[in-house]
């Protein structure tokens, strides 16, 4: 191979794995190295207690495990199913309808976030963290931590956010988010 040949394969094997690397970012891929580690070993402990959620005018409902103390409060919703999981001064909203947010970072732009999708109770979840757990003043609201599950039952969707976690608090929603199960 010649020499223009040989710059020729080094380009495109180079414009390739930006590519790859532009792709993963675009479609939210998680970021290896984030500053949460997305918490692999946050999970409910022994004295954590289940809560229902029973849902609403003929739609199924959910459960999820929390920990001693806190609470689960169903609120006024207009077309979904809402509430909170509250305790040691966390506050959990939980919206679950059919026109739940997806949690997509690209709606709160003055925000970096880490995307990550995992199984929860047999079913594909996506979670959101926040790439930094720092406040950003400028910002319209403090970051999310949150769940999201789409296509549940009849179209409906669930998610269950958090605002302004620090990384104890997103490590307990976190194991909290993992505790979640639909009825079968």
């Amino acid at each position: 191979m010649d020499m223009l040949s040989e710059r020729k394969v080094l380009l495109a094997f180079f414009v390739a794995m930006a590519a790859m690397v532009l792709a993963g970012c675009v479609t939210g891929s998680p970021t290896p190295s984030t500053p949460s580690g997305l918490f692999p070993d946050a999970r409910p402990s022994s004295e954590w207690t289940p809560a229902k959620a029973p849902g609403w005018s003929n739609r199924t409902g959910f459960s999820l495990m929390l920990p001693p103390g806190w609470k689960l409060n169903e609120l006024q919703g207009i077309d979904s199913y809402v509430g909170e999981v509250t305790g040691d001064g966390i506050n959990l909203m939980f919206d679950y309808g059919s026109h739940s947010w997806g949690l997509n970072p690209e709606d709160e732009p003055e925000h970096e976030y880490i995307v990550h999708f995992d199984e929860i109770g047999g079913r594909e979840a996506k979670l959101l963290l926040p790439a930094d757990t720092s406040s950003n003043k400028s910002a319209t609201y403090e970051p999310v931590t949150g769940v999201y599950f789409g296509d549940l039952y009849d179209g409906n969707e669930l998610n269950l956010t958090g605002r302004g976690l620090t990384l104890e608090q997103q490590r307990v929603a976190v194991a909290i988010f993992r505790s979640i199960r639909f009825p079968e």
